[in-house]
């Protein structure tokens, strides 16, 4: 996981790791780490010091000794200040949340600003008031927000849940609680998230600082996505067709591909005899990543094929609908 500032040096005591770091946004200071599950590790609170550059920390008993630079000493309480914890939802509206490492990386080639953009909401609730937030402050897995834009929107756009784990979902709309909705660069993400195998399930954390100086952590779950390991390498040259995520599936699929340039495009269903079930997409698509849902409605299990055309080229995949 990443910590709020640059990690300079760490102490394990128990199920807690001390991390020391400075950066300008938070100052220097402890980042107090609960790790009694390592595979997944919390935020516990944090110890904020005068700023100085952090050397070396260790913790004994009741106290963490943090040496400054090439000389000093400082002695601290190593009890923590309380850290905030507020719901994450990933690509508000849609659940699972998928996550294409490569296709970030494709549509992006050699130019950042081509990848996308992840869209994020920190969900407000009674106990958390999303304009409380310093925003200049957020980092998701340690990449800062897009600002380029203009000021995050304010709006309820998602519901809360009252399930804990990391990798509830939902794709509720708004609770009558006000979110905070703003956008990260998508190529700078995937390059923070270590690959992970299709289907594979990893959860994501947002961290902060409130304007009071309290911190804050929010976390959600991305599936990834995309070609099996093995798969065609990808190229800013042809379109990209991905697997259906869930698939098998019932009753609704994502179906999801990319194209580098602007283009005409077409997606349809066709059953086993090769009858025209549903066209999911018909017109001018512009360059990247492109997701289209799928409810069969009433259609019977079976094997159902997809099909993208993208000027020239044709491609197709089988999905498979269990009832």
């Amino acid at each position: 996981m990443d910590t709020p500032s640059p990690a300079q040096a760490v102490a394990v005591v128990g199920d807690y790791a001390y991390v020391a770091g400075f950066s300008q946004n938070f100052g220097s200071g402890l980042q107090v780490i609960d790790v009694t599950n390592p595979a997944s590790p919390r935020f516990a609170g944090s110890i904020f010091t005068p700023n100085r550059f952090p050397a070396g920390v260790a913790v004994v008993g009741d106290y963490a000794y943090i040496a400054w630079g090439r000389s000093g000493l400082q002695i601290v309480p190593a009890q923590c200040d309380a850290v905030a914890v507020s719901e994450l939802d990933i690509k508000p509206g849609s659940c699972p949340n998928p996550f294409n490492r490569k296709l970030f990386e494709f549509t992006a080639g050699t130019n950042p600003r081509r990848g996308g953009v992840s869209p994020v909401a920190v969900l407000g609730s009674d106990d958390f008031d999303v304009s409380e937030i310093d925003v200049s402050t957020m980092r998701l897995e340690g990449v800062a927000p897009l600002m380029s834009g203009g000021e995050p929107k304010v709006e309820d756009v998602a519901t809360a849940l009252d399930d804990n784990s990391d990798c509830a979902c939902t794709d509720e709309g708004p609770d009558g609680f006000i979110d905070l909705k703003i956008k990260f660069p998508a190529q700078e993400i995937a390059a923070a998230v270590p690959m992970g195998v299709r289907r594979e399930q990893r959860v994501l954390t947002l961290t902060g600082v409130l304007l009071d100086g309290t911190p804050f952590e929010a976390n959600d779950c991305v599936v990834f996505v995309g070609p099996p390991d093995g798969g065609a390498v990808l190229t800013n040259e042809e379109p990209i067709l991905n697997l259906a995520f869930p698939n098998p599936f019932s009753p609704v699929t994502r179906i999801s591909y990319a194209i580098p340039k602007r283009q005409s495009v077409r997606l349809v269903v066709y059953d086993v005899a090769g009858r025209l079930v549903e066209e999911l997409a018909d017109g001018v698509k512009g360059p990247g990543e492109q997701v289209v849902e799928w409810d069969v409605g009433r259609l019977p299990s079976g094997i159902y094929f997809y099909r993208l055309r993208a000027d020239n080229t044709t491609l197709t995949k089988k999905m498979v609908l269990l009832k």
